[in-house]
């Protein structure tokens, strides 16, 4: 009902409707949501919220404020992403045959047709970045801003008090139990992989912090500071490495360029946390010794017995120092163009290492090795150079000590962006995922606020340079005030 009266309402205000969908994010991937419309697949209610949502939008963008042309690089390089997603899924589609081998091996029972990867590696792609473009066009005021960016950090508050919700604060006590509750429980109650929610609060925690310089009461102060200790609490009690490791990655970046006074205060920090949240420690010095290591695979990684104190990398990186060399050497048999979509499969990795290691590896859990290997340096590299974009940009922002509403928009963008560019190391994807929505609609935030600043920038800069007009060029009735027209951000 609610998704039915916010289909209709889209069309009287497409932008709220917006919001409510990134909103609605939170809970797509519950069990209890839907999957399906009237039985047709795909047809779920979030889609069918988001196609009335787009429509919507394209109807109305020629009545709403003209947003600013994009620069030229950055459309190239959005382009360009765009024309390797779909030539990659062109070139994997034809293989789906040897996709469902790989199913049958490993026992999963999903199984892949034409229509089915259509969805998953088009579709279900392009419309995670939808909502960042349409913000982009449709975010021509300070009171849509402010919309905006309360619909991103509300979205993932609410998966935060999910996590917390489902994972008891009395795991944090026990390295082990926490590790195995949250592969448990997350992935089954809330929908999102572990690995992925951690990665996506670890840059919510910092935006949150980042947008405190916009807050003028102290009770929204307040509230901004509670809901990035409560992001940081769920990225605790998710157990993922990787996920501490981007909060502290991201939290370095940000202390550096404009925080350093946070410096004095990290040994504190870490001291605390490794007081109270004893599991924290335990996580991250998992495979260092033999007492914590796999012992599964403690033979495997050393060749034979192992000493007490030898360290277990299998355990330190969860099998990734395992399966990274064939990647790489399968890499190397293409190195320009690539495999396709889906190569970790079709190129028979994934069923060399199931049948060595007996262990499912579909994908190589690294982002960087994915995106070269199904699409080869040539094509993977521009991706590359736009993120590296992306993240000069928002520090630029972030940096601006004129304007406190640049430094929360570049400082928000960049935390989304680092965190992903940190759990790229060891998972997540280049292709656009459901836990990258908020990167992506951080990122053209930040991109209308940066042309607006460039362009008020070259306004000021053209009224300073030229001469007063004369009385005669004036032409000002009497009685009236000259106004001169400068472009102006909205907000």
């Amino acid at each position: 009902m609610i998704v039915a009266f916010f289909s209709v309402y889209a069309w009287r205000d497409w932008f709220k409707t917006l919001c409510f969908l990134v909103v609605l994010m939170a809970f797509v991937e519950r069990p209890d949501m839907p999957k399906a419309v009237a039985g047709i697949p795909g047809l779920n209610p979030w889609n069918l919220l988001f196609a009335s949502t787009f429509l919507a939008w394209f109807s109305a963008r020629a009545r709403e404020w003209k947003a600013p042309k994009l620069p030229i690089s950055i459309r190239f390089y959005l382009v360009w992403y765009l024309a390797i997603i779909v030539a990659s899924y062109l070139r994997g589609a034809g293989d789906s045959a040897i996709l469902n081998e790989y199913s049958l091996l490993v026992g999963r029972r999903d199984f892949f047709t034409g229509q089915s990867l259509f969805i998953d590696d088009i579709i279900n792609v392009l419309k995670y970045v939808a909502p960042g473009i349409m913000f982009y066009y449709g975010t021509n005021d300070k009171t849509r801003m402010q919309w905006a960016l309360a619909s991103v950090l509300i979205m993932n508050l609410l998966l935060a008090l999910q996590v917390i919700r489902w994972m008891p604060v009395s795991t944090l006590v026990d390295g082990d139990l926490l590790q195995k509750r949250a592969v448990r429980v997350i992935d089954r109650e809330i929908g999102y992989f572990r690995s992925d929610v951690a990665v996506l609060l670890s840059g919510a925690a910092w935006a949150f912090f980042a947008l405190i310089q916009l807050s003028k009461s102290s009770l929204n102060k307040t509230f901004l500071v509670l809901s990035s200790m409560a992001c940081a609490l769920a990225i605790a009690l998710t157990g993922s490495r990787i996920g501490m490791g981007s909060w502290m990655g991201v939290a370095f970046i940000l202390a550096w360029y404009r925080w350093r006074k946070f410096f004095f205060i990290t040994p504190l920090v870490v001291m605390t946390i490794a007081v109270t949240i004893p599991s924290v420690t335990e996580r991250f010095t998992e495979g260092f010794t033999q007492d914590t290591a796999d012992n599964r695979n403690a033979e495997l990684d050393s060749g034979g017995p192992v000493k007490a104190d030898d360290m277990d990398l299998y355990t330190v990186t969860s099998g990734r120092t395992e399966i990274w060399p064939f990647v790489i050497e399968k890499i190397a048999e293409q190195p320009i163009w690539g495999h396709g979509r889906h190569a970790m499969i079709r190129s028979g990795i994934a069923p060399f290492l199931w049948n060595s290691y007996h262990e499912s590896f579909p994908h190589p859990h690294n982002a960087y090795l994915e995106l070269t290997l199904d699409n080869g340096l040539l094509f993977s590299i521009p991706i590359f150079i736009f993120f590296l974009i992306i993240v000069i940009k928002s520090l630029t922002l972030f940096r601006d000590k004129t304007d406190s509403f640049n430094m929360a928009i570049g400082g928000g963008s960049l935390a989304f962006t680092v965190s992903q560019l940190f759990g790229a190391v060891a998972g997540q994807s280049f292709y656009p995922m459901i836990s990258q929505v908020s990167m992506w609609v951080m990122i053209f935030l930040m991109l209308r606020v940066s042309l607006e600043r460039k362009n008020r920038n070259l306004s000021d800069a053209n009224l300073n340079t030229e001469a007063p007009p004369s009385n005669s060029e004036r032409h000002i009735p009497v009685g009236r005030k000259r106004r001169y027209n400068i472009h102006n951000p909205p907000w």
